[in-house]
């Protein structure tokens, strides 16, 4: 079986002040992305929540069409390639789906630990209500041998 190396390398960059200025505004236009997506699965999560409706959460898809009208009316926005920012709209809706994951199966297994947690108190409660009727019968037997 071949061995797989992976290697890592560190590039350092020394950018000019203009560099690092336009280098920041893309911070900042990629964090605003981050955070209008995040925004808007917690509303879809509060609405649902709320409402008890089964409809889809929002997707990269739905998100898509809103970062490209964004990026027509804020120039600081359209100075960052549209893939970078779909990227950020995948890795939350990645991420979400993650936590949507995460939440079923701990509900499941919350379900499944007060299953466990009701069958051991049924079989303390068989357990006691024998011992009684042994405890009673005992007694009885002891009270016809005499």
């Amino acid at each position: 079986m071949p061995i797989s190396v992976t290697r890592t390398y560190v590039y350092r960059c020394y950018p000019t002040q203009a560099q690092e200025k336009r280098l920041r505004a893309w911070q900042r236009a990629c964090r605003d992305v981050q955070r209008v997506c995040v925004l808007d699965y917690r509303a879809w999560y509060r609405d649902r929540s709320a409402h008890r409706t089964s409809a889809r959460p929002p997707s990269y898809y739905q998100h898509s069409p809103l970062i490209t009208e964004e990026r027509r009316i804020n120039a600081e926005w359209r100075d960052v390639p549209f893939d970078t920012m779909a990227a950020i709209a995948r890795r939350v809706e990645q991420g979400w789906e993650k936590v949507c994951e995460n939440s079923y199966q701990t509900k499941r297994n919350d379900d499944d630990n007060q299953e466990s947690r009701d069958a051991k108190r049924d079989a303390k409660r068989d357990a006691k209500r024998d011992a009684k009727r042994h405890a009673k019968r005992r007694a009885k037997g002891n009270a016809k041998g005499n």
